[in-house]
Parts: C-alpha cells; sequence; structure tokens
C-alpha cells in the first residue's frame, strides 16, 4: 500500500504535511482510489475534520458515532452546495468503511452510523463556455510566446479543448500512449492524434484528437523530442527537460499566463472540457458519444457540462420587450 502510494509524490508531501499516519484509514482510502480521484477526496476530509473541529491527523476515524456523522450533514448543509455536502459524506463513509476492512470497527455499527439521508437539492455547475473569438486569442497568444514553451502552451491547449481532458489527465500523459494516423474527413486525408489516458475511477479510455490540436502536438514533439517519458515536460528558458512530468498546478499556471496575454476573461482548464462538451453538442454529436469522449459514467453528468442552455435562455429572454 505504502509503495503504491508513494509513486504519487504530491499527494505523499501533502500527507507528511498533515503528519498523518500511514496505518491511517485514510491512506487505505486514498489507496483504493484512481490518481485523478484523491486530491479531492483528501480535500472532502479535511472538510469534514473542519465540521469535527480536528486535524485531519487527529480524527479517531472508529470512533465515529451516527450523531457525530448526522451533525457533520447538517453541517454541510448549512455551509455547502448539495454536491458537495454529499461528496464529503461519501469520504467519509469509504473511510469508515476501511476501518470495517481493518477490524476496528463492526459491520453493524458502520451501517448504523452511514443511516443518514443523503442532502437534497442541486447548483448549476460552476464554470463557462468559451466562446470562439476567445479560444482563438487564447491560440494565437500561446504561439507567440517564443521558444518551446509556447508550443507546449499551444499543444495542451489543443488538447484540454480538442480532447476535453482534465488537467491532472494532461499531467499523466504519456509520450508512447501517443499515436497518429491517417483519417478521411471531408473526402480529404487528415493527421489525427489518439491518446490513451486513465481518468476517474481508474477507467481508461481512448481520446480522439481533431487535426488542429495533433498539429498543436506534432510542433511541441519536435521542440521536445522523443525520449520516452511524460508527453508534457518542464520547459526552463529554452531547455526542454522531457523526464521532468508536470503537475496540475503547472498546467492551471500555464493557462493563467496565456490567459493573461490574450486578454480574455478569467478561465480555468476545465472551462476548456465544458466547452468541448458545449461545442460538440452543438455541433451535433449524440449525447452518449459525448459522455465516451468526456469519460463519465453517467449521461446526466456529461449534460451538466452543456452550457449551450445559458446562451439559449439569454437568446429567449430577448424576446421580451421591455418597455425603456
Amino acid at each position: 500500500m505504502r509503495v503504491e502510494l508513494e509513486r504519487d509524490r504530491s499527494l505523499c508531501t501533502v500527507l507528511r504535511r498533515l503528519a498523518v499516519a500511514w496505518e491511517s484509514p485514510v491512506v487505505s482510502f486514498l489507496v483504493r482510489m484512481g490518481a485523478s480521484s484523491r486530491p479531492p477526496q483528501l480535500h472532502a476530509l479535511r472538510r469534514a475534520c473542519r465540521a469535527f473541529g480536528a486535524e485531519l491527523a487527529g480524527v479517531v476515524w472508529e470512533q465515529i458515532d451516527r450523531q457525530q456523522f448526522a451533525a457533520l450533514r447538517s453541517w454541510l448543509n448549512d455551509h455547502h452546495a448539495p454536491g458537495t455536502g454529499n461528496s464529503t459524506l461519501s469520504a467519509v463513509r469509504g473511510v469508515l468503511l476501511e476501518c470495517v476492512r481493518g477490524g476496528t470497527l463492526s459491520r453493524d455499527a458502520y451501517e448504523r452510523i452511514i443511516d443518514v439521508k443523503p442532502i437534497r437539492g442541486s447548483r448549476e455547475l460552476r464554470g463557462r463556455a468559451v466562446p470562439t473569438n476567445e479560444l482563438e486569442a487564447l491560440f494565437v497568444a500561446a504561439r507567440k510566446i517564443r521558444g518551446p514553451i509556447g508550443l507546449r502552451h499551444a499543444a495542451m491547449l489543443g488538447v484540454m479543448y480538442g480532447g476535453g481532458l482534465r488537467r491532472a489527465e494532461v499531467c499523466r500523459l504519456e509520450l508512447d500512449e501517443y499515436t497518429v494516423e491517417l483519417v478521411e474527413v471531408d473526402d480529404a486525408k487528415v493527421e489525427s492524434g489518439t491518446l490513451r489516458t486513465i481518468g476517474k475511477g481508474n477507467v481508461e479510455r481512448m481520446v480522439p484528437l481533431p487535426a488542429g490540436a495533433t498539429a498543436a502536438i506534432g510542433a511541441w514533439l519536435r521542440a521536445r523530442g522523443l525520449v520516452p517519458g511524460p508527453l508534457f515536460c518542464h520547459v526552463r528558458k529554452l531547455t526542454v527537460n522531457p523526464l521532468r512530468r508536470l503537475d496540475p498546478a503547472s498546467v492551471y499556471r500555464s493557462l493563467e499566463v496565456i490567459q493573461a496575454r490574450a486578454k480574455v476573461k478569467r478561465l480555468s482548464p476545465h472551462d476548456l472540457r465544458r466547452t468541448f462538451c458545449s461545442d460538440l453538442l452543438d455541433a451535433g454529436a449524440d449525447l452518449r458519444t459525448v459522455q465516451e469522449l468526456m469519460g463519465h459514467a453517467d449521461p446526466i453528468t456529461t449534460a451538466r457540462y452543456d452550457k449551450r442552455g445559458e446562451r439559449s435562455r439569454r437568446r429567449a429572454v430577448q424576446l421580451i420587450k421591455v418597455p425603456a
């Protein structure tokens, strides 16, 4: 278990800083998660600890009772959106289940503790769909940055918008898991890349890329070289380090740099994923296909990413003529 978690260096650093023991059920719970799921699950557990009034390392999980769990639900209902509250309750259930597996909590006690109704309600997903003119400005700004770092920025934009990848998935991409083939589009042969990625729930999917994203990756690889390692690696000034992997925070900072140069409204890497979904549905792709490309287990999740409704509602209200 420890060997498995030590591969995730950033998470290990956080756990050491929080003084969480390797024997803790929190560690057992996180090991069972996919790498991209671990940070949000850890964040959810730390949120629960704030409600308990203790640090993560100070909670004796096997001593939590139903009254405390119900109080946690009440606190989450008062302070957070329903989805955030329910995901936090789910994370705590997962840690308690690890206590059952470890023999420190009985199955009957576990069932009594978690016998609490979920928090009802929903909220609109945060974020926005990025309009075409802003997307174009982002790509232009990235390509204007001199040297390999500008090529890397453009390629990452291509992957996040053209493939709908999460930033954690972008970081985990490997060079040898990227392939290119010729496909026929509108009676013409074009190069189309394909990425193999492991998403949430440790689910593998193959992500085909449009020609523009494939071209951007090709330009980046000519600067990066073909040394085996992460597809997207660190660049310092004009020097590429093909063995040093980017972390999700680096992807976020890269987008902040491009956004500032492009002078567009603030956006996050996940907004590019939302835009990928909305633009595909707008172009006539069916919901099932978009769900598979997004790596969602449930089509309802994919539908919630669709930001076309905002534009439709805004156009609709313009039909009402309010006297000036």
